[in-house]
């Protein structure tokens, strides 16, 4: 019989010694697992404990060794209840695990002291300790002491909880494997349960709990050496560590070693040699400690994730991920030399527009420049009206050409704008005259909304204000057949130093689908195909608009109404350098003049009335039956002879001022002793109208606009360019303004003829053979004496860049003029520059044109 005792106690020693073997050869320990573990060394404390109570010589010794027993009985139920809950909820409240792990703790404290029998425990002991004389052995059985009765019958209660639980999880679970493990949960919860009553109710001589409790854990052990008990999340768990192929490291706060996968091993072999709390090697702990993201081992490229790992706010150490990119890297790289390769290759496409552009250029000027020489000539009108044909086509090639430029500048990141102070109102001078010569003989009217609060002088780019503007404006009179076109400006908040203006361009044209307007802005554009074939224009315009306005820092938008008519705006931020009114009417001139008008379209009429508004003038609808005492009649008009004959006649004996607004593109009938103004009639206009800034009577002249600015003609002038035809027509064009030139094939030549001759104004080529430009002009500058210093050097460029003004102005250049040559532009930079005593001002013009 005592052989029989011995053997089970043997078995039920070995048994968790097998469960604690199979748990450890496990590589990643879950809590499920830790627990169980805890389970295992518990069960074989209690059978160790009671093996060798059996073997006990003396009461004494048995109860110490009983006292152990019960200790590792406490252990093997609190964890064994604590590994059942963590398996069947990955979240569950802690605090009552702590609650009954300190009471646990608390009684085996007292027990193991013998602190409960000093506390008057002897009349319930906590243990009855006998020997059984028929296997001559000591054991163990509870007393009835209400303290253990509560505990037990508390461990009942959750032991048998968790059974139904159990049960219940079996019917519903559907997965065989997952049932096989339920299966033997209810096994190993059967016998401990069985095990614990047999304890209370029978109290056998022969304690059975520590066997019982090894063959339960038996049942668990027995799937976790088939690799089968633990779930398929924590297997997951475990396959991601080892198998993935990233490095995964941990460490503690003070780098000292504590795991690694697999494959971390793999690449650091050091790691392999490295005990744990170590400190890592060294070219491990250099790429914790690096600031790189990408770190290249072996022929690999990796990127790091450093995690801090925190215990209750305080840093316990960190965790690295390498995740494996060399795929993304490679492709990276791939595509950075793509870029590259794009980026070379729109270089050189950037590269041969701006040569043929230049190439271009050239016979355009030739083309230009002719057909100016030309218009002012006294040519019969059919072969003017060819020639006017034949200098519209050129300019209207080169705006493509500009157009191409501009967007090859935008998509190479060399869009640049030239800053400098300027007067809004100077931009609309030629506006009117290139889109009414756009509109021709078609029924639109052309009216400019000038705000009257626009301030005097404002700092930007004027010239891409002017090209995003008359983008617009060509646009709008491309796909407006009749109507109206409006160009609209207005500073809508005027700061100390900073102005927001307004622009927008509205028509009444065929406008755009809704679908449509998305697609306006892009490159090559033009909507509705099918409708608009017929239009010409490279669909550029807007593209480019859109680009210059956000490189203003400012917005562009469209509103439109498919069959309707359209407006583009834009808005834009400009310094202030004068905020004085752009145009005024004095208090004096107020008094004593008053407006009529009588306009063929009622969006012209209301801008007249509008502008009586503004500047608080009376306005007559009709022409008053009487004035007021020494008050002027200021009268406009573009349909003069639909007025009656009385009409006329009171305007005629009321000495009114009658200004004819006219249409410079088209051949009108003038009123006779009016004044001509031309259209559009905006702010400007009106007030030197008004203010009879300019007192003229009126006439007829063949070629409105035509009329030059002033003379020179005791100014000589060199012109130095490679090209004959673009010297000839710089010639004859400064012809016209009285001016003596000389000319230049190159820079050498021009560095020459600057030494043997004193010239008001040298106009010098950029490109050049033998000495360009640049050269020329450090040439000319170095010589000694004033007049080399002084002398007036513009250069001529088809580039008129913001980097290539400023190294024109620092290598001694004071002025750039663009090609093809434009007298208007030559003649601005002459009066610019020129001594005041050369150029004299054009004074015996019959006309008055504003």
């Amino acid at each position: 019989m005592a052989i029989l005792v011995y053997g089970m106690q043997v078995i039920g020693i070995l048994i968790p010694l097998v469960g604690i073997v199979a748990l450890l050869r496990r590589s990643h320990q879950s809590n499920s697992s830790l627990y169980l573990m805890v389970t295992n060394m518990a069960s074989l404390f209690m059978n160790a404990a009671y093996f060798l109570m059996m073997n006990a010589e003396a009461r004494q010794e048995a109860m110490i060794v009983g006292k152990l027993e019960y200790m590792g009985s406490a252990l093997f139920y609190y964890f064994f209840i604590c590994f059942l809950v963590s398996y069947f909820w990955k979240k569950y409240p802690k605090w009552p695990f702590y609650i009954w792990a300190g009471m646990e703790t608390l009684i085996v404290f007292l027990d193991l002291n013998g602190i409960a029998e000093r506390l008057g425990l002897k009349e319930a002991p906590i243990h009855i300790f006998q020997k059984n004389p028929m296997i001559q052995m000591y054991s163990a059985r509870m007393g009835q002491n209400g303290v253990y009765v509560i505990r037990y019958c508390l461990i009942s209660s959750l032991l048998f909880g968790l059974l139904i639980y159990s049960h219940i999880r079996l019917f519903r679970a559907k997965d065989q494997r997952h049932r096989n493990n339920l299966a033997r949960l209810i096994g190993a919860q059967f016998v401990v349960m069985l095990s614990l009553l047999i304890y209370l109710l029978v109290k056998p001589v022969y304690d059975l709990v520590p066997i019982l409790a090894s063959f339960s854990i038996l049942f668990i052990v027995l799937g976790v050496i088939k690799d089968e008990f633990f779930d398929i999340a924590e297997m997951g768990h475990e396959w991601v560590f080892e198998q993935m192929e990233d490095a995964f490291v941990i460490v503690d706060r003070h780098y000292g070693f504590l795991d690694a996968n697999s494959y971390a091993f793999t690449i650091f072999e050091e790691l392999r040699k490295t005990r744990k709390n170590r400190h890592i090697p060294q070219s491990v702990y250099s790429i914790f400690t690096s600031d790189a993201e990408i770190h290249h081992i072996g022929d690999k490229y990796y990127e790091r994730k450093i995690v801090d790992i925190d215990d209750k706010g305080t840093l316990a150490g960190y965790s690295m991920l390498l995740v494996d990119v060399t795929r993304q890297y490679e492709l990276m790289e791939k595509v950075r030399q793509e870029k590259e390769r794009a980026d070379e290759a729109n270089r050189a496409k950037s590269a041969f527009v701006a040569n043929v552009s230049h190439e271009i250029r050239t016979p355009m000027n030739a083309i230009v420049g002719m057909s100016q020489i030309l218009l002012r000539r006294n040519l019969p009108r059919q072969e003017k009206g060819y020639v006017l044909n034949i200098r519209n086509s050129g300019n209207a090639l080169l705006a493509i050409v500009n157009d191409i430029l501009d967007m090859s500048k935008i998509e190479s990141g060399k869009m640049e704008l030239v800053e400098e102070e300027y007067e809004f109102a100077s931009l609309l001078d030629d506006l009117g005259m290139i889109i009414l010569n756009r509109i021709g003989d078609r029924e639109v009217e052309l009216i400019f909304d000038i705000d009257p609060d626009l301030p005097a002088k404002l700092w930007g780019d004027s010239l891409r204000i002017r090209q995003i503007i008359l983008n617009l404006m060509n646009n709008a009179a491309k796909f407006t057949e009749r109507g109206q076109i409006c160009l609209k400006v207005s500073a809508e908040k005027i700061q100390e130093t900073d102005v927001e203006l307004f622009v927008s361009v509205k028509d009444s044209g065929q406008g755009i689908r809704e679908q449509d307007l998305n697609r306006l802005f892009e490159t090559f554009r033009q909507v509705d195909t099918r409708k608009n074939h017929h239009k010409e224009g490279t669909g550029l315009g807007l593209y480019i608009s859109r680009q210059l306005v956000e490189l203003m820092q400012g917005t562009i938008g469209v509103q439109s109404k498919y069959g309707e008519g359209s407006e583009f705006y834009f808005t834009i931020h400009q310094k202030l350098k004068d905020a004085r009114q752009a145009a005024v009417i004095g208090e004096e001139v107020r008094k004593q003049v008053c407006v009529a008008g009588t306009m063929k379209n009622e969006y012209a009429m209301g801008q007249l009335k509008e502008l009586c508004r503004s500047y608080n003038l009376p306005f007559f609808p009709d022409i008053p039956a009487q004035l007021p005492e020494k008050v002027r009649l200021c009268y406009f008009t573009d349909c003069y002879q639909r007025l009656s004959g009385e009409e006329k006649d009171f305007l005629f004996d009321s000495e009114a001022v009658i200004f004819s607004l006219s249409n410079p593109m088209r051949e009108e009938e003038l009123t006779e002793g009016a004044r001509i103004v031309n259209k559009p009639l905006y702010a400007g206009r009106f007030c030197e109208a008004v203010t009879g800034s300019i007192q003229k009577t009126a006439g007829k002249d063949e070629e409105a606009g035509q009329m030059l600015p002033f003379t020179a003609p005791g100014a000589r002038i060199l012109v130095v360019d490679d090209n004959e035809i673009n010297r000839m027509i710089a010639g004859e064009l400064l012809s016209t303004l009285g001016i003596r030139t000389d000319m230049a094939g190159d820079g050498s030549e021009a560095v020459e003829k600057v030494k043997q001759t004193e010239y008001d104004m040298i106009l010098m080529d950029h490109i050049m053979p033998v000495m360009d430009g640049v050269e020329a002009t450090k040439a000319i500058r170095s010589l000694g004496g004033e007049y080399y210093q002084s002398v007036p050097i513009v250069a001529l460029t088809g580039n008129v860049g913001k980097k290539q003004r400023e190294e024109y102005l620092q290598i001694g250049m004071n002025d750039v003029a663009a090609k093809p040559i434009m007298l208007e532009e030559i003649c601005e930079k002459m009066q610019k520059w020129m001594p005041e005593k050369i150029v004299e001002s054009k004074s015996d013009s019959s006309k008055i044109i504003l």
